[in-house]
């Protein structure tokens, strides 16, 4: 699959700095409208007058269409020429947009709204494939991990004030933009899986099972870890802290997972992938035993901190495994699709658990749960590929 319109060089390297910049950028814009989710639906609400259950179906509507084109990608991220495959899907995401910002139908904004799933799956499933074919997979991914939280950071921030002037069709603008201005960085991308994968056809050295205990691994991390996250405003609310108070918890969340973000990535893989893996899901957990403490704002921040710290540290490493496990780049689109069914999951059986009276004790549980089984799994796929390395 080629386009006359962009650039026939097959030699672009995943490792060369324009092609890392471009495939962080692109993971970012891919995961751009989950971050900034609760904004993007209580627009619809509020703006739209849409129902709460209008709201749940087009978030729903937009989680369906990442995860199916995240799981298909198995079919064809091998066979496509990835430039084009998302030039595609940049133009899929601005026409939807365009027309979403004419409309105010909720039928339509349903509709366009898979789309728009349907067409971030197609950049994050391309941008991991480029950021796991890279020689140092764990800075790669700790880099993707740093401009996603980054670009949400900056749309948390900028978003709102958007949507005041331009109510909720205005948000539809700088989505637009992201999308535009990816389409325009399509041509530093490689076009296709290059040779690291080459390479590993005649190394093989993990297998299908270790990669499917992986993705499972990381199935679970993100049901654990979305089904806190999702809550977390709520949690903050229900200890008698103001709109305001939490607005600043969550600001400086966001600045120091960041900040870690860097150091990981300046780290790479010098620690190797087991001990930032244990230390992150470790740390988490102690991030959900603060939570279920009384909380003042003090204890509130400390808590939130910790337990976003250390999911930026095991991150972009639980990754990484599935990469090295996966020698072919064949499964490696399916981190997608994990993170996508495990935080739609994490949330829903998060609300099942919830308790009357704002009782979070069921959500703290499967948190520390979810935690310790994906710790089991990549701790046992790690001693695998170690024996067989060896």
């Amino acid at each position: 699959m080629t386009s006359p319109s962009l650039p026939s060089d097959r030699a672009v390297d995943a490792n060369s700095g324009s092609a890392l910049a471009v495939a962080c950028f692109v993971m970012a814009v891919g995961g751009l409208e989950f971050s900034i989710m609760p904004l993007y639906l209580g627009g619809m609400a509020t703006h739209l007058l849409f129902s709460e259950q209008q709201v749940g179906f087009i978030g729903s509507a937009y989680l369906a269409g990442f995860t199916l084109t995240s799981f298909s990608a198995v079919l064809w991220s091998h066979r496509v020429n990835w430039r084009t495959g998302v030039l595609v899907a940049a133009v899929a995401a601005t026409i939807s947009y365009l027309i979403a910002s004419a409309t105010k139908d909720f039928g339509w904004i349903l509709a366009l709204t898979l789309f728009v799933g349907c067409s971030r799956g197609v950049f994050y499933a391309i941008s991991v494939c480029s950021l796991g074919d890279t020689e140092n997979s764990e800075r790669a991914f700790a880099l993707g991990s740093l401009a996603t939280m980054s670009l949400a950071g900056l749309g948390m921030l900028v978003l709102p004030y958007v949507m005041q002037s331009f109510l909720v069709h205005g948000l539809f603008l700088p989505l637009i933009g992201v999308s535009i201005l990816t389409a325009a960085m399509v041509r530093w991308l490689p076009v296709s899986a290059g040779k690291k994968a080459e390479a590993a056809q005649g190394s093989q050295t993990g297998s299908t099972f270790h990669v499917f205990v992986a993705l499972f691994g990381l199935l679970v991390f993100w049901i654990g870890m979305c089904g806190i996250w999702s809550f977390l405003e709520r949690i903050g609310n229900a200890s008698g802290l103001s709109p305001q108070a939490i607005g600043t918890v969550l600001a400086v969340s966001y600045a120091a997972v960041i900040l870690v973000a860097l150091i990981v990535a300046w780290l790479g893989d010098r620690t190797g992938r087991a001990a930032p893996i244990f230390l992150g899901m470790t740390t988490m957990l102690v991030g959900i035993f603060l939570l279920d403490r009384t909380l003042t704002f003090a204890a509130y921040m400390t808590a939130s901190i910790v337990f976003q710290v250390g999911w930026i540290i095991c991150y972009p490493f639980t990754m990484a495994v599935i990469s090295r496990a996966d020698t072919s780049g064949r499964y490696v689109p399916l981190i997608a699709a994990a993170q996508g069914l495990g935080a739609s999951m994490g949330a829903a059986l998060g609300g099942t658990l919830l308790g009357a009276g704002e009782d979070y004790s069921g959500i703290y549980r499967m948190g520390v749960v979810c935690l310790v089984l994906s710790m089991a799994l990549f701790g046992w796929v790690l001693f695998k590929l170690r024996e067989q390395e060896a």
